[in-house]
């Protein structure tokens, strides 16, 4: 199995950090994916820009080496993300490579933007990575996925509908916050209900 876990800041994969390592033991593929490099931090402070960058890259390759996972930065800006269909293009070609069998994002009423921006193009990429001649526009060869995913999220995936073909089922993440509203159940796709420890047994 395949399993992406496409997050806007390194650091958020936090919350879910036990399930893939969990998944990575067991012999899963597993690719943590930040669409930003998460430079804004205020932990950072007047530390330069490029250090910041430089420090936040060197996160996301140790909590991928600590778990047996890859990783995989996108630069699409802290705080600047706009769900955008450019953004969305770079992760459904990513989708198209790596075909994962499931994503695990944030829920798309996250209180941060770039979490919600983040979940946004997470499901986007979904329907853009199966179609051919918007994954190539910009002169690339990258293989469409087919049959279209199912984003039920309700079920296990179910078997392929064609030799060759893939699954990709909707787990939402959902963080937990300060704001007086119960975060949302995460919906997990997976053959049994996921359950979120730390650490990972």
């Amino acid at each position: 199995m395949r399993i992406m876990a496409v997050f806007a800041h390194p650091d958020d994969e936090i919350g879910c950090i036990g399930t893939l390592a969990k998944h990575a033991r067991r012999g899963d593929e597993v690719l943590l994916v930040w669409t930003t490099l998460g430079e804004l931090a205020s932990q950072f402070g007047d530390t330069e820009h490029e250090e910041v960058r430089r420090i936040r890259r060197e996160h996301g390759a140790w909590v991928a080496d600590k778990i047996g996972a890859k990783y995989h930065f996108f630069d699409m800006g802290d705080s600047r993300m706009t769900g955008g269909r450019d953004e969305a293009l770079q992760l459904a070609r990513l989708y198209a490579t790596f075909r994962p069998h499931a994503v695990i994002t944030w829920s798309d009423d996250h209180p941060h933007p770039d979490h919600r921006m983040t979940a946004k193009i997470a499901f986007d990429a979904v329907t853009l990575a199966r179609i051919p001649k918007i994954l190539n526009e910009a002169g690339t060869s990258a293989a469409a996925l087919s049959p279209a995913p199912d984003l039920g999220g309700d079920a296990a995936p179910k078997a392929a509908r064609t030799s060759g073909g893939w699954q990709l089922g909707a787990t939402r993440y959902a963080s937990t916050s300060t704001t007086r509203r119960p975060a949302p159940t995460p919906r997990c796709s997976l053959t049994r209900p996921t359950q979120w420890t730390w650490p990972p047994k």
